[in-house]
């Protein structure tokens, strides 16, 4: 049988980087405690895992050949000697993976003796499920689960109101309109294991044994501190791995939906978190030789020392509101897990024009224009004796004091007004120049007799 181009790139793999895929194509299909018998030292093959089947918890031995011929009979029979004198409690049972095919004769044996034989036939079908690219060897990332999503729009907009409530000056009947989107932002949960061991003729002299979990952003490129995000931790520590995408009906509640890019492959994370744990797990460490020197070295694990036992990717549901009020429209957005909600943006108790939060002082909504501002913006409307900022009020000096107006026709009919008002009345609208006035006058007498 030829080979396609396909078969042909994964045939391009060593030995090693074949059992790696592998390894990552059982952990999809939901293997546990895959390890490789390079790095762990358990008797057996290339690769041993276990599964729960129809509640029987279950051993696997498995053999990989990433061979460009067929796999013969000799092969099989080797591998059922090696289950045989595997030692584990659970039921034992035996595999060959390969790229190619397997001979009439191994077939043959391989049911008679009980061992599983996956083709490159096989293989190919399992990449269509679990997002291998056969032809670079690569595992995408298919992901079809979110932490929880808000399901109805309108405990969304009740949030975003019970924000607003703590602005002063404000109700609810002035917000003109609430645009609601949710953004899956894709993130990866990866656990780890290092079993790295320094030895030298004195004998082992340092062994790092550790195992890490850690979660990733995963819609950005660059470095590990970029795609570090404490707040996302929080969220996916909570909640777990999140519920299928297609138990909720988000376009019926949302504006607009919007699905981040994974930006990497699985194989691309993986290979990044092998990377980050060698990093991290660097020592310095010092020990005396046969000849009673002492030596300063750097214990650096290897690759091989690394394995990742899980890479689950999951969407975390970010809502992003825009409410209108006015001329102007606030912004402010929320990772959730319909529960717990950690901010990123919030344009709601901030001042518009500056785009701080105000120190000491609750922000006041102007409902003339819709801005929220701070203390040293607000002012009063003269006619009407309400909070307005002094960015959309219209003014005018009135006894030297300026006044502030909701609009050109309310600044008219009080200066129309102001005409007829007697001068004590005038007076009264500087009511602090009119007290500077009339401290001065106490003040006169004694600075005469001065």
């Amino acid at each position: 049988m030829a080979m396609s181009s396909q078969e042909t790139m994964l045939s391009d793999l060593s030995g090693f980087e074949f059992e790696e895929l592998m390894m990552d194509v059982f952990r999809n299909l939901g293997y546990e405690n895959i390890r490789n018998p390079g790095k762990t030292g358990d008797e057996g093959r290339d690769i041993i895992m276990e599964k729960t089947v129809d509640g029987v918890r279950k051993t696997f031995i498995v053999e990989c050949k990433n061979l460009s011929s067929h796999v013969g009979r000799p092969v099989v029979q080797k591998l059922h000697s090696a289950v045989a004198t595997f030692d584990t409690e659970n039921q034992k049972v035996g595999m060959i993976v390969t790229t190619n095919r397997f001979s009439a004769a191994a077939k043959e044996y391989a049911e008679k003796s009980d061992v599983r034989l996956w083709d490159g036939k096989k293989i190919r079908e399992i990449a269509e499920d679990i997002g291998l690219d056969l032809y670079n060897g690569e595992i995408e990332i298919v992901c079809n689960r979110t932490l929880p999503v808000p399901e109805k729009r309108s405990i969304v907009e009740e949030k975003i109101k019970d924000e607003f409530s703590e602005l002063k000056n404000f109700e609810k009947q002035v917000i003109d309109d609430i645009e609601v989107e949710l953004e899956l932002v894709p993130a990866v949960k990866m656990r780890s294991q290092i079993d790295s061991v320094y030895e030298t003729t004195v004998g082992v002299v340092n062994r790092i044994q550790r195992e890490d979990t850690l979660i990733w952003r995963a819609d950005t490129e660059g470095s590990v501190e970029e795609r570090k995000d404490s707040e996302l931790e929080r969220l996916i520590h909570d909640s777990g791995v999140g519920s299928r995408l297609g138990a909720y009906d988000l376009e019926a509640e949302f504006d607009d939906i919007k699905r981040r890019h994974f930006e990497k492959t699985e194989t691309g994370f993986k290979q990044d978190l092998v990377e980050y744990e060698i990093k991290e797990n660097t020592e310095q460490v010092s020990y005396t030789g046969g000849n009673n020197v002492t030596y300063n070295k750097t214990h650096k694990p290897k690759e091989k020392d690394v394995t990742v036992t899980e890479i689950k990717p999951v969407y975390v549901p970010k809502i992003k509101t825009s409410t209108r009020i006015k001329e102007h429209s606030h912004r402010h957005s929320y990772f959730t897990d319909n529960n717990l909600e950690i901010k990123k943006k919030d344009e709601i108790h901030v001042d518009t024009h500056t785009g701080r939060k105000p120190l000491l002082f609750t922000p006041t909504l102007c409902r003339y224009c819709g801005t929220i501002n701070n203390r040293l913006n607000i002012k009063e409307e003269r006619l009407n004796h309400s909070p307005i900022c002094k960015h959309c009020s219209e003014t005018e000096r009135f006894m030297l004091r300026q006044k502030h107006f909701a609009s050109q026709e309310n600044l008219e009919n009080f200066r129309e007004n102001y005409k007829e008002l007697p001068f004590y009345r005038k007076v009264l609208e500087n009511k602090l120049g009119l007290a500077a006035l009339g401290l001065a006058v106490l003040l006169l007498p004694v600075i005469a007799t001065v």
